[in-house]
């Protein structure tokens, strides 16, 4: 076992300290004793498999954590920064996650069923892939992609795959091959017949 400790990031005060096994004893032995981590520092740990669920970890700086298949579900996140976070497997359900930021972040197969995204931020393309459509709310989100443009959407993002080398999104009235923007929108697409015909084309050529 060894000294393991979890501060605020702010104050810099002690919120657990003792003797665990590792990072996730801790953490979780934390929140079965229903210890306020609001606006604590968890930097680079490894939460892998942890389970956390009910934590209040409003405003927590989680970047590049590991909490791969970990159960934060009910949980308070609002406003906690997640960026450069894996999150492959975790499940989030039900949990606040208002204003959270997750630009970086790694998603696959991640359960966000009733959750409150309002104002999160995204960056990377498997965050498209969430089941977005199972969340409570997710007002006034924003994906940022890697050449600088913004784009908010209060909907799920329309993904297709197949048709090029990467997937095609529709976020709002935006659409994107990977993160390239195109100058048309998903009704442009849908009109233009000559677009539509010329890509089953390559599709076919290269069956």
């Amino acid at each position: 076992m060894q000294t393991i400790t979890i501060k605020n990031k702010i104050s810099k005060d002690i919120i657990i300290k003792g003797l665990y096994n590792n990072d996730k004893e801790c953490l979780e032995d934390a929140v079965m004793n229903n210890i306020n981590l609001e606006n604590t520092d968890l930097r680079h740990k490894n939460f892998q498999c942890a389970n956390i669920d009910t934590a209040q970890l409003k405003g927590a700086d989680l970047r590049y954590c590991n909490l791969n298949y970990a159960n934060i579900s009910e949980s308070n996140l609002a406003g906690a920064d997640l960026r450069g976070t894996s999150l492959v497997g975790t499940c989030i359900a039900e949990t606040n996650l208002t204003n959270a930021t997750m630009q970086d972040a790694c998603f696959g197969a991640t359960d966000i069923g009733y959750a409150i995204l309002d104002g999160c931020h995204f960056s990377t393309l498997s965050a498209l892939h969430l089941p977005f459509t199972g969340t409570k709310s997710m007002q006034h989100c924003v994906f940022h992609s890697i050449h600088g443009e913004e784009y908010s959407f209060s909907a799920p993002p329309i993904v297709i795959q197949g048709l090029f080398q990467e997937c095609l999104y529709f976020i709002e009235k935006n659409t994107l091959i990977g993160h390239l923007a195109l100058p048309l929108s998903i009704q442009d697409i849908l009109n233009n017949q000559d677009f539509i015909l010329s890509v089953l084309a390559r599709r076919a050529h290269k069956i």
